[in-house]
């Protein structure tokens, strides 16, 4: 098996169409799109009295805008081929309500799943299923950076005790985008050992 890599920045429409023109020469369709971009670090942290807009504007850009974009790319391809799985990521912070300090990332996840929804109601009869994954804390190199103390935090308060990994989030996609889940549409999928929402102190 081969794997491709392709730069561009998702949250761009020019950038993505080129991104999506590459790929179908590349490859001649499109089957399965995974809508995973996103980022929080410095940008969040901050209630929303002390929240500046670039914070709140980069953040629904991010998470949002880039599903939107490459979304409405993917489904003309999809449709031609007949054929077509997409899964967008929100987050344990939808399900749980989210935590002072994070509106802005809450809310960008929040519009994924309700575009997540709308989605699946449009795309359905095209032979087409939408959905998306809702994981906790993924143990990835954004983990790292974390301090042994906020590390203790979080697997302390979750019933499994550990962070999800990287290959049990794969694994769910796979499942979304097999012949077994074909019936599955407009679902989210919790992928957060059961705690939905986490408390700092």
């Amino acid at each position: 098996m081969k794997a491709h890599g392709y730069k561009a920045d998702v949250t761009k429409e020019d950038a993505v169409k080129a991104l999506f023109d590459d790929v179908l020469k590349e490859f001649g369709a499109l089957h399965i799109l995974v809508n995973n971009a996103g980022v929080a670090g410095k940008w969040v942290g901050k209630t929303i009295e002390n929240m500046d807009f670039e914070a709140w504007d980069f953040m629904m850009r991010a998470h949002l805008d880039s599903t939107f974009l490459c979304t409405r790319a993917a489904i003309p391809l999809m449709r031609a081929a007949g054929f077509g799985r997409i899964i967008n990521t929100s987050s344990m912070n939808v399900v749980g309500g989210g935590r002072p300090g994070n509106a802005n990332y809450t809310t960008a996840k929040a519009g994924v799943h309700g575009f997540t929804r709308v989605v699946a109601k449009e795309v359905g009869e095209m032979g087409i299923t939408c959905n998306c994954l809702a994981p906790g804390y993924v143990e990835t190199a954004l983990i790292a950076y974390f301090s042994e103390e906020a590390r203790n935090i979080i697997t302390s308060q979750n019933p499994v005790g550990r962070f999800c990994q990287p290959d049990e989030v794969a694994a769910a996609v796979v499942y979304l985008c097999s012949p077994q889940a074909a019936f599955v549409n407009g679902a989210m999928l919790n992928l957060d050992g059961g705690r939905r929402e986490f408390h700092w102190g």
